[in-house]
Formats: C-alpha cells, sequence, structure tokens
C-alpha cells in the first residue's frame, strides 16, 4: 500500500497547520464555547490583538471560521465555526480524554465532563471503529501505510504566522495535549514515533528538514515528560534508542482523529499520505467515539461539556 510519486502539500498538512498551532487550537476551543466576537477571545485567552487578528483571518481563509459583518451599531464583525470546523469536535474529545489520564487535572478543558444528552449521563468515550465497531481500538490494533518518501516537511504548506510566544507548558509538571500538538515539531517527532520511528536518524528522515538541535531537545522534553523513553539498542551499547510510553501511545486517538479531519476540512488540498488500517477487520480506521453508558454511538449535537 506504500503509494510513488513526489508528495506535496496535502489534506494532513493543511490539518496539521491549524492543529499544530496553540493559538488555533485556542481560538477554536473557545469558539466551541460560544465565542463569537474579538473581545470575547481576548477576555479569554489573553491573546494580543496582533495574534488574534492573524490567526481569525487564517482560520476565516482556510474557511474553518466565517465572517459575518454586524449590519449596524457597535459594527463588530462574529465569526463562527463552519460546518467544516464543527467535524472538530471529535478532537476535541480526543484531546480532553487525554489530558483527563495525564494532564494532572490541568488540561485543555480543565475541570470539565462530557455529557451523553442521549442517555443523560456523563460519559468516558471509547474510541472505536465505524466500519467493524470494535469498541476501543488502540495503536496496536492499527498499522500506518504511508507514500514513498512521505516527510512530515512535505506535506505541509508553508506557515503564515511569524515566530511568536506560545502559551506557557501547564504547570509545567505535567503536558497538556495542546503543548504537544500546538507545537511544530513536537508535533512532528510524535507523528514519527507512531511511523515507528526508533533512532535519531530514522525521527530526523521521517520529519524532514528538523534541525538537530531541535530534535535533540524535543525527544529530551518528551522523555523528561514520560512520552518516550529512552532504551540501548543492544544490551552493553551506548547508542540510544526511543520508544514510546503508555502515556505515548495513549494519543494516537488524538493523531486518528485529527488525520481524520484533515480529509473532511480540507478535500480539495490532495489526498492523504497515509492511511491508518484497523488489522482486525481489514479496513481503513475510522475514528468514531462510543458510550461508555449506553453503548450508543456519539454525535456532535449529543454530546456537550460542563462544569465539573
Amino acid at each position: 500500500m506504500h503509494a510513488t510519486g513526489p508528495v506535496t502539500p496535502n489534506s494532513l498538512g493543511y490539518g496539521s497547520l491549524v492543529v499544530g498551532d496553540q493559538w488555533n487550537l485556542r481560538i477554536l476551543r473557545e469558539a466551541f464555547r460560544g465565542a463569537r466576537r474579538f473581545s470575547e477571545w481576548v477576555d479569554a485567552l489573553g491573546v494580543s490583538d496582533p495574534v488574534l487578528a492573524a490567526r481569525l483571518k487564517d482560520l476565516t481563509r482556510l474557511g474553518l471560521l466565517q465572517r459575518h459583518d454586524a449590519s449596524g451599531p457597535p459594527h463588530r464583525p462574529e465569526y463562527r465555526l463552519s460546518d467544516s470546523a464543527k467535524q472538530m469536535w471529535q478532537v476535541f474529545i480526543a484531546i480532553w480524554l487525554w489530558d483527563r489520564r495525564w494532564a494532572g487535572g490541568n488540561g485543555t478543558f480543565p475541570r470539565a465532563r462530557l455529557r451523553h444528552e442521549t442517555c443523560g449521563f456523563t460519559v468516558l468515550p471509547l474510541l472505536s471503529c465505524g466500519n467493524c465497531e470494535a469498541r476501543g481500538v488502540t495503536l496496536f490494533e492499527t498499522r500506518v501505510h504511508r507514500h514513498a518518501g512521505y516527510t512530515y516537511d512535505q506535506s505541509n504548506p508553508p506557515r503564515p504566522y511569524r515566530r511568536v510566544q506560545q502559551p506557557a507548558d501547564s504547570d509545567g509538571q505535567n503536558l497538556r495535549a495542546i503543548d504537544l500538538l500546538g507545537d511544530r515539531w513536537s508535533a512532528s517527532v510524535l507523528a514519527a514515533a507512531f511511523l515507528g520511528a526508533h533512532r535519531f536518524q530514522q525521527f530526523a528522515r521521517d520529519i524532514g528538514s528538523v534541525p538537530p538541535f531541535t530534535l535533540t531537545a524535543r525527544l529530551g522534553r518528551f522523555v523528561e515528560h514520560g512520552v518516550l523513553v529512552r532504551r540501548p539498542i543492544a544490551m552493553g551499547k551506548r547508542r540510544m534508542e526511543y520508544h514510546l510510553t503508555a502515556k505515548g501511545t495513549d494519543f494516537f486517538g488524538i493523531y486518528a482523529c485529527e488525520i481524520a479531519w484533515s480529509a473532511v476540512a480540507f478535500p480539495d488540498r490532495g489526498a492523504l499520505p497515509l492511511v491508518i488500517e484497523h488489522v482486525p477487520c481489514g479496513n481503513a480506521f475510522e475514528p468514531t467515539f462510543v458510550c461508555n453508558s449506553c453503548n450508543g454511538r456519539l454525535h456532535r449535537r449529543e454530546v456537550r461539556f460542563e462544569a465539573a
């Protein structure tokens, strides 16, 4: 299932352009919570006016936000989620689940619980296969087929933002999912690990033009926070390999949901450069979430976050 030919910016690259930026993720999160106006994002996020204006403009250009100009005073535009952006809800549920397990209660959605309106219970959704309906799918039941020559850089369009200060890491102790996703190189290291990279040279090959110092720093950061573990290549050898821990492999749900959402949100940007196969059923993995209370498949209009 390895395709041939050059890999150019594609739907996954455009999805990563959105998800791989902390301000984008926070702006879209607040939009799901009801933010519509510039001042509402400033109050909720403490973001500077230039940074917010640039992100709103770009999210509108990408078709994720729709600008509506007010017809009367005070003539302030509103930004509303497009249908493509609304399909991102599964990505945010996957983020919330990972944070709940690993971010020490200081996640992207702090002190929040998820209610399934259909059955009325607060739930912990199970990642499932939309084709065979298997419940609780993990990384170990899947494998990835990718284009020959695929690298992270080749799939990504140019980033339109100047380098600006990102929001600080969690509490200094526990990384949130948004801290892993919302940094270009961190997200690329994690993606390479899911593609099977273990050695420094393999990470560099799969990512593309990552500076060696940057790659060393990101690998060290992931080891420090328990996302990766270093092991000798062989007994008594000094050269090391990097392997995903349970904390790292649990990120699979976010990774799978991001890939699936990218294909839906940017269908005209080119085919995905990789496909995740659900090995037990032999089909492309279609991530869905199932209620752990009533066993029903979750749908966007039937779930909501609420204060714990």
